[in-house]
């Protein structure tokens, strides 16, 4: 795992010193990416150059180290992430190319199927996490590419007939990068859905490349950057749902079975010390099953303990690992704990970011990287396997809804009003007030789309009444289709329950779930690597029929549970989920409260201007009084601590 910087300048406006410098400044940035070497490489026309920091897993030698060129000298490459089925691609090479190998590292593997194949053939053959920056000498072209799920960042910006890339933000400015003033509709899809979704960032002059994406840069002509998209997760989705699975139900858990065997052996590949995330929960149970069964000796697992039992899964973690036989190691996280943490977020994260669960996931990834350079991770178990019970409840309130709103002449009259007053009025037909926000299947009611709603807080955000936006047309005016990737035609296709499960593998999984994983693990020097962002298993989960994944009578993740019941017995994780979750609520009424308490009552001069503080110090009066007021309050404090400090 490793972190990079580049420039690619149309008139050379630095010379090679002041770029080689300049390089190595930025590069310096983000050594927590790579601690173990540092190399910079500048083109002898001075028109590109690339900044490496190196974290050494595999081939820890030189041949190892980047930037590498190809054996052709037409590409020149920094890479960040693994390739895990690399060996089975130089298998491939070696039959058909007269290829010398000068170490065993995935970079070498990836530059000379990129020189025999082309660079898309290649992506379509990849199993791993990867940003890519590739300098084609021949066509004097830049190519920017991530990885499918996003597992891996890239950020980028054009200014002054320049390019400036870096594995993250922090990168930019030392490379003469400008940031430019908050993208207010950025800050506003944040304090929604508590992260900002790719491409944007929170700065206007700063995007994200998208998973999946290719961003093409040609040093001849306007220099106008271009896009291809060499994997669509919609598309790929759709595909699969069309041409469904023909087989039995158990020979679908038989798939599975022995495609997660795989795609854990393949990521057991490693020069140096590996171990797993052990919650006790379907998801890190069965990979660290899996790791163990394949594995001669003890696996090393590693899980947080939570001093509130509300939140607690260590003891099911225990009793797993005690089964398993791993080397079992457990970190008890307190308020304190937090405190001590919470002042290096911003510097961890770059932007606002307000999953609660980054403090503990900050604290595991420190406690396995004293042993273990790799640990493997269940994240994308959720979203292939239907884990998430958001997914059966927002269902059940569509349903209850679709019953009471099928006339399209009341939808018509109802586009006009404010998403909360219609989702106030829908609550007239439940037992109980409606939890879920605005949107709908576009299908029963195209005119207003974005006005009602059977989502839950998780898409429609918190703040109910109002973001604490002092840009009043910001603040009330939310277009959630901006942050929705599902159209008409696929959510008719998918139904509901899919269409949740595939959404929410485009955006909260790498807009939330990867950059909480990738910027903790990364701030702590440890790569973390996840069997199931695979791509024939997502292929294989969106052709099952939904209900063999979830259902209201058997719940959640069956599929999932049935193939982890082979290798764990049930009573040991049979129960409900938790989650990652923290006390926030109640460490902001004890331990965090005097630092909560200094920011939500900051004078910062830029802050007053965008936010209403009135609204979050009344929040904040609210919840020291009694009232939950976390999911409020949270963003805002993430976005103070972020620009206050």
């Amino acid at each position: 795992m490793c972190g990079y910087v580049g420039v690619i300048q149309k008139k050379i406006h630095q010379s090679y010193d002041e770029l080689s410098n300049r390089l190595r400044a930025s590069a310096e940035r983000i050594s927590h990416r790579g601690p173990d070497d540092a190399h910079e490489w500048v083109s002898k026309d001075g028109h590109i150059g690339f900044g490496f920091r190196r974290l050494s897993i595999r081939d820890l030698s030189e041949a190892g180290r980047q930037p590498m060129h190809s054996h052709c000298a037409r590409f020149t490459m920094v890479f960040n992430g693994e390739i895990y089925n690399h060996l089975d691609i130089r298998k491939k090479l070696e039959g058909i190319s007269s290829q010398r190998w000068l170490g065993h590292s995935d970079s070498e593997t990836l530059l000379a199927a990129i020189s025999c194949w082309g660079l898309e053939k290649t992506l379509t053959l990849l199993d791993g996490m990867f940003a890519i920056a590739l300098w084609d000498r021949s066509e004097q072209k830049l190519f920017l590419v991530r990885d499918r799920f996003g597992e891996k960042p890239l950020y980028y910006t054009q200014q002054n007939d320049m390019l400036y890339f870096a594995s993250e933000l922090k990168g930019l400015p030392d490379l003469g990068a400008s940031f430019g003033d908050i993208d207010q509709e950025a800050l506003q899809t944040y304090f929604r859905l508590r992260y900002v979704p790719a491409p944007r960032t929170i700065y206007e002059n700063i995007k994200k490349v998208l998973p999946g994406e290719i961003v093409i840069y040609s040093l001849a002509g306007n220099h106008n950057l271009s896009y291809r998209k060499y994997w669509d997760t919609a598309l790929e989705a759709q595909k699969s749902v069309n041409k469904g699975y023909t087989g039995s139900r158990e020979e679908a858990l038989n798939d599975i079975d022995s495609l997660l065997n795989q795609l854990v052996d393949r990521r057991l590949a490693s020069d140096t010390p590996i171990g797993t995330f052990l919650s006790g929960g379907i998801d890190s149970s069965l990979v660290t099953a899996l790791a163990q069964n394949q594995s001669y000796d003890a696996i090393k697992t590693y899980t947080i303990r939570f001093e509130d039992e509300r939140y607690n899964e260590a003891d099911e973690a225990l009793k797993v690992a005690n089964h398993l036989g791993t080397d079992h190691t457990e970190m008890s996280v307190s308020e304190g704990d937090a405190l001590k943490l919470i002042g290096n977020i911003r510097e961890v994260y770059d932007e606002p970011f307000a999953d609660p669960s980054q403090i503990p996931t900050m604290l595991l990834c420190q406690l396995a990287r004293q042993h273990v350079t790799v640990a493997i991770s269940g994240d994308g178990g959720d979203e292939f396997f239907g884990g998430y019970s958001r997914y059966l409840q927002i269902e059940n309130d569509w349903n209850d809804r679709k019953h009471h709103m099928q006339n399209e002449n009341i939808a018509r009259l109802l586009a006009g009003l404010p998403w909360h007053v219609i989702d106030k009025g829908a609550g007239i037909f439940r037992k109980k007030p409606s939890r879920f926000g605005p949107k709908v299947k576009k299908s029963l009611i195209k005119s207003c789309a974005n006005s009602l709603g059977a989502f839950s807080e998780h898409y429609s955000g918190f703040w109910r009444d109002g973001l604490p936006l002092k840009n009043v047309s910001l603040a009330n005016n939310w277009n959630f289709g901006r942050t929705w990737p599902m159209d008409e035609e696929q959510m008719d296709s998918f139904g509901v329950l899919k269409s949740l499960m595939v959404s929410d593998s485009m955006v909260y999984l790498p807009d939330d779930l990867m950059v909480k994983v990738d910027r903790a693990s990364m701030a702590a020097s440890l790569e973390v690597r996840t069997p199931f962002l695979n791509q024939d298993l997502a292929k294989l989960c969106w052709s099952l029929p939904t209900r063999w994944h979830v259902n209201q009578r058997d719940g959640l993740k069956q599929l999932l549970r049935e193939t982890l019941y082979k290798y764990v017995p049930q009573k040991l994780v049979d129960r409900p989920k938790k989650g990652f979750d923290v006390p926030i609520r109640d460490w902001l009424r004890g331990e965090l409260k005097s630092w909560g308490a200094e920011l939500v009552n900051s004078t910062n001069a830029e802050v007053c201007e965008l936010l209403d503080m009135d609204l979050i110090q009344q929040s904040w009066r609210e919840h020291q009084k009694g009232a939950n007021r976390e999911g409020d309050l949270w963003p805002a404090l993430m976005f103070l601590a972020w620009k206050v400090t």
